[in-house]
């Protein structure tokens, strides 16, 4: 007889993490909720981080060892492909989950059976425990998708994962589509965004979210990545969302729609704002870019915005938002026709309505 699935695989990776490993152990081992495993991979340390895993006798820990010290990406890997669980719970070896961490992440999950990846709010503290800030991620869903496009808004020893969803997209710690690929040279490869990649490819396939709920301590340290590694870093996180951002457009059956009454209502009401935000950036493009590829990539954002707002049965809106900042951003270069642009943007019938929407609301 087949036994049942285990609900949980709760993934930590290890390297010469002695001084705060118990902790982050314990706060694991004392969850309210007891269905899971803790699957260690300890990534070579030279510590007593291997000591400290073995003096545990609790039977849901599972620890794998590196021969040689492999780096956090490649150790990720190989615990998503060992996890048994339902869900993947991620932890690092440094930080403290809350006790009803893992019992509300998998509340919602079961309850959301299209939710992929759920995260949570964190609460930052120094090496002393002492506590130095509560930032707030973004909850609202359409703001979650939208941003995803240009910066991971995912703390990621928060996050937990429908392991099946991994599976039916070949997704894991490391995977580089092709068109991904294309965009990073080389020297960037590896440099340390693995969680931003994955979670922007896992966004692009079905639903994702955060909760609104302080789940875990989020530990600063002094010795945090250097200055150099963190520009080659901020530089991997621009072309992996310049990637995700083609993607989604090039293949729009695999995006995530706008599926109820709810999320319409709330991307009318952002409407305003939205069209701000687009506008900024288009203008910000055109002054770091040359003329065609500026226009280039001012039409890539409005046609991402559109896709976004796909679902929308108000067209006059979703195409005002859309056309607006194309417009008026290349109106700033007075290289095209206005009206041109508008019959181009909107279609003849449309342009007309639009011009008489900017008379009347001086838009």
């Amino acid at each position: 007889m087949q036994q049942p699935r285990l609900s949980i695989t709760v993934l930590m990776a290890v390297f010469n993490a002695e001084k705060y490993l118990s902790l982050a152990i314990d706060s694991i081992l004392n969850q309210t909720h007891a269905d899971f495993e803790l699957l260690i991979v300890n990534d070579g340390s030279t510590d007593a981080s291997g000591e400290i895993i073995s003096s545990y006798k609790d039977s849901r820990i599972r620890c794998v060892t590196n021969e040689t010290n492999l780096n956090l990406c490649c150790s990720l890997a190989k615990g998503m492909s060992l996890a048994q669980g339902e869900f993947i719970a991620r932890m690092d070896s440094d930080d403290i989950a809350h006790p009803e961490r893992i019992q509300k992440q998998v509340a919602v999950m079961r309850a959301c059976p299209d939710l992929n990846l759920l995260g949570t709010n964190v609460r930052w503290i120094d090496e002393n425990n002492n506590v130095l800030g509560r930032p707030q991620c973004i909850i609202d869903p359409v703001d979650l998708r939208w941003n995803m496009f240009f910066r991971n808004c995912f703390n990621h020893p928060t996050v937990m994962i429908r392991k099946s969803a991994l599976e039916r997209n070949g997704l894991n710690y490391g995977t580089i589509p092709e068109a991904i690929a294309a965009f990073l040279p080389k020297e960037l490869k590896g440099i340390g965004d693995e969680d931003y990649l994955l979670f922007g490819l896992i966004s692009l396939h079905g639903k994702v979210g955060n909760l609104n709920e302080t789940l875990l301590d989020y530990r600063i340290h002094e010795k945090s990545l250097t200055a150099s590694f963190r520009e080659k870093q901020n530089q991997q996180t621009k072309c992996i969302a310049s990637a995700l951002r083609m993607i989604y457009i090039q293949h729009s059956d695999n995006r995530a729609p706008v599926s109820n009454a709810r999320e319409l209502l709330i991307v009318e009401e952002r409407l305003p704002a939205g069209l701000r935000q687009i506008k900024a950036i288009s203008k910000k493009m055109l002054r770091e870019f040359p003329y065609p590829a500026a226009q280039r990539r001012i039409k890539a954002l409005c046609r991402l915005q559109y896709a976004i707002l796909a679902q929308s049965q108000q067209n006059f809106l979703k195409r005002a938002l859309v056309g607006l900042s194309f417009v008026l951003s290349l109106r700033t270069l007075r290289k095209t026709d206005f009206p041109t642009l508008l019959k181009y943007v909107f279609g003849a019938k449309l342009a007309s309505i639009y011009k008489r929407n900017l008379r009347s609301r001086r838009i």
